[in-house]
């Protein structure tokens, strides 16, 4: 959205205003591989597995919160079995920007002068709450740190309660550009 007027006669004052609002990533719940696939396979994922109950298929290390980790699955709504692949997705964000440019007199024929200030993430200046960026993380959470027995069975060792929605702290601050620009 765009609006111009000349306040100064021959000089035309512009404010600009843009409005982003994106879907978030998909992302999957995973747990990590380590005994699935050989001794280097520590940084590699796979989706996660979520036991029914009594399942022979898992088994609870001393250290895996079993209560937080049901805590989760509900609040998550997941089934039994391996999880679907890219079924969560980052909150939606939005964001406002503005620019104002004010047209001023050159200094030689021909030439145009701009005065322009630009605010990135405008709603974010406005009010700290506001104009939050999300994104998923680069890799997909690891929900739950495991191994495999002897006997074959998954041994969940630690819960991760991760989220799929993490802030970026960095993208959610606003800015201001001031500059000037010179056409001829």
């Amino acid at each position: 959205m765009s609006y111009g007027r000349e306040f100064l006669a021959g000089y035309e004052t512009r404010v600009t205003a843009q409005w982003f609002r994106a879907k978030g990533q998909p992302q999957s719940w995973v747990m990590s591989s380590r005994g699935l696939e050989g001794s280097n396979s520590s940084n590699r994922r796979h989706l996660l597995y979520v036991p029914g109950p009594n399942d022979p298929n898992v088994v609870a290390g001393p250290n895996f919160d079993v209560q937080a980790f049901s805590d989760f699955v509900a609040a998550y709504g997941l089934e039994q079995g391996f999880v679907t692949r890219n079924d969560q997705y980052s909150r939606w964000t939005s964001r406002m920007d503005l620019r104002l440019d004010q047209e001023l007199p050159a200094f030689f024929d021909g030439a145009k002068a701009r005065l322009y200030v630009k605010v990135y993430n405008f709603l974010n200046m406005i009010n700290d709450e506001w104009g939050h960026q999300y994104d998923a993380q680069f890799f997909s959470p690891d929900v739950v740190t495991q191994s495999v027995n002897a006997q074959g069975q998954y041994v969940f060792e630690r819960f991760n309660n991760l989220s799929v929605s993490d802030l970026q702290e960095t993208q959610s601050l606003w800015q201001v550009r001031l500059g000037v620009q010179l056409e001829f």
